[in-house]
């Protein structure tokens, strides 16, 4: 018992320090050089070892061997984790790079997948496409959503804004002239909203003019874990929660587009 609890304490231990590596910014060549030390230390061991071995050393050879292994030990966990810091992404600029692949594809991709049957009403089918607009190293990423059905076209604009591991999402939606002076459009959304308030989301609804047009914005704000650019599960659980959030907009925006 005492061993199993040892052992997962090393391992919790090690988790702990990848974690904190992962925030390094270290020079390129700082890293090279460390880790060319490092296997020197590392094949020096190994070479002993076999010279211990293989040698004609009598009763020293226990001795040989015996520094050969220590040298070998003393270098192998360093070298290990110095292979991981020098060519596994790390520091601020893996962090931008995270943050542009989310918004660039991760995100997008998601929007685009096509509206299955089972995720709509037979009375309110449509299709989508999603135009994206992001500049290479910025925290946010502006999409519009263009949905087309029987009643007509609506365009949906979405914003999403991603500060390491707090993330805000804005959605307008245009409103019609039959709509734009009603003072409790929002809750035509309230399936939407609640949906995205059980998911962890502070969100607010308010009507909006923009170049003299009425929308409803819709933002949603929510902190992920720390790990949240690093762990591509969570990425793609926001993306794919995201996607179900813009899409039950879009058929509430679709039918109030077809309201007289």
């Amino acid at each position: 018992m005492k061993t199993e609890n040892t052992d997962s304490v090393a391992i919790s231990s090690g988790v702990e320090l990848v974690k904190q590596m992962r925030q390094l910014s270290i020079p390129m060549w700082a890293r090279i050089l460390t880790l060319t030390v490092c296997l020197a230390v590392l094949i020096g061991g190994i070479l002993i070892i076999f010279v211990g071995v293989a040698g004609s050393y009598g009763n020293e050879r226990g001795d040989v061997i015996d520094i050969g292994g220590r040298l070998l030990g003393i270098a192998l966990i360093p070298s290990l984790l110095l292979m991981y810091l020098t060519f596994a992404q790390t520091g601020v600029k893996a962090l931008l790079r995270k943050t542009n692949s989310l918004l660039d594809e991760t995100v997008p991709e998601t929007l685009a997948l096509p509206v299955s049957q089972h995720d709509i009403q037979s009375s309110c089918f449509f299709e989508h496409r999603v135009a994206t607009n992001h500049e290479t190293d910025s925290p946010t990423s502006n999409y519009w959503i263009t949905a087309s059905a029987a009643s007509g076209d609506v365009v949906i604009g979405l914003k999403v804004e991603i500060n390491v591991s707090k993330v805000n999402v804005v959605v307008c939606v245009p409103l019609s002239n039959t709509h734009r002076c009603d003072a409790n459009v929002s809750d035509q959304f309230d399936e939407a909203i609640s949906g995205a308030r059980k998911e962890g989301y502070d969100v607010t609804a308010t009507v909006s003019q923009i170049r003299g047009s009425s929308f409803l914005e819709i933002i949603g704000r929510k902190k992920f874990s720390d790990e949240f650019l690093w762990d591509s599960a969570q990425k793609l659980y926001f993306a794919q929660d995201l996607r179900l959030f813009v899409m039950a907009i879009m058929r509430k925006a679709l039918a109030l587009n077809a309201s007289p």
